[in-house]
């Protein structure tokens, strides 16, 4: 997919990943996280959308009807739908600029180069289009494997995590140094995925009580160091979800 034909099929990108898991939606989101300008695009239309919709959460009651009459109009194809969201996003806009002017956006926080490689991949072994490395429901054979490899393994766990089954692992190269990724399946949430590298960043980083919270496109995640390593917990899933993990 080209990144003219992503950015189409990213204009219809709902800001908190509902249909993230579309197929076509899939690809041009890997897309967004090769291309830097598409991705900085899309980062800053969907910070925008939330925007928007928080302000419009705060000053007005959601409409009984809205999610029927959203439905059907997202029946008369992919044009009348555009339509649609840049009209309301247009009177959204006015509403909120008249009702909180001078108010800023929220600036978005830049991804290390590690986080945004893993990224990739995760997203990659999400929709299947790349392959595990070694899969087991079994923790531990997981990392032994990873052991073996010679790639970062996880000191610790976040509690969460115990109460989620392995589904498996992966390993890529970054900067020269190996980043380990293990796989957890969550429910209705999707998969949870876990990553281990070398610790980055300044001894004071963020610890797990107090995490480094980002978004990017359909994914959250929490990133901390502890000891030698740092972790990063990424899912496509709401921060509450992602916290009960941590």
């Amino acid at each position: 997919m080209r990144s003219d034909e992503a950015k189409f099929v990213l204009s219809a990108f709902r800001p908190r990943g509902e249909d993230a898991d579309e197929p076509q939606m899939t690809r041009a989101l890997l897309q967004a996280g090769r291309d830097p300008e598409l991705l900085r695009w899309l980062d800053e239309a969907r910070e925008f959308d939330l925007f928007v919709a928080s302000k419009l959460e705060e000053s007005m009651p959601v409409p009984a009807e809205l999610r029927t009459n959203i439905r059907i109009g997202a029946q008369v194809g992919r044009s009348a739908k555009r339509s649609v969201r840049l009209v309301l996003i247009g009177t959204a806009t006015a509403m909120v600029l008249v009702g909180s002017f001078g108010l800023l956006l929220p600036s978005a926080q830049p991804l290390e180069g590690w986080q945004q490689a893993t990224l990739e991949e995760i997203a990659g072994l999400t929709s299947g289009q790349i392959p595990f490395d070694e899969k087991s429901n079994d923790l531990g054979e997981l990392q032994d494997w990873l052991k073996d490899a010679k790639a970062p393994n996880a000191a610790t766990l976040p509690p969460g995590l115990s109460r989620l089954e392995a589904v498996g692992c992966k390993t890529l190269s970054w900067d020269n140094q190996l980043v380990s990724i293990i796989c957890f399946g969550g429910g209705k949430a999707g998969l949870v995925h876990l990553v281990i590298v070398d610790r980055q960043g300044p001894r004071n980083a963020p610890r797990l009580n107090a995490p480094r919270w980002i978004e990017r496109g359909a994914w959250l995640t929490a990133t901390w160091s502890s000891g030698d390593q740092t972790y990063m917990l990424a899912m496509q899933s709401s921060r509450a979800a992602l916290k009960a993990l941590l």
